[in-house]
């Protein structure tokens, strides 16, 4: 429940196994015609983009809620993008956050 009142739907999830080498599940793919380093993150219920990998055309101009780990509520853009990886391949709409990794 957000301060304003309104409610925000968490989907959340766990490892039960841990990665060889504590290293981070990253392969390459692409957005648009750009190779991109790929995260399968299980913990993630939907797909973030760079802003930076972006077009102006490509954004919906919806707004979507994202919570973060640390437990923080962003308002972040809507685009609607093509996506070229070994877990998802097509049109996808994303949520575009400025910082991302």
């Amino acid at each position: 429940m957000l301060a304003c009142g309104k409610s925000v739907s968490v989907v959340s999830s766990v490892c039960v196994q841990p990665l060889a080498e504590n290293r981070m599940p990253v392969v390459k793919g692409k957005v648009g015609n750009r190779s991109v380093n790929v995260l399968r993150d299980t913990g993630c219920s939907g797909v973030v983009v760079k802003k930076e990998l972006v077009a102006e055309d490509q954004y919906t101009g919806e707004y979507s809620h994202m919570v973060l780990i640390d437990g923080t509520v962003r308002k972040v853009p809507v685009v609607r993008i093509y996506v070229d990886t070994p877990y998802l391949t097509g049109i996808v709409e994303a949520q575009c956050f400025p910082h991302a990794i």
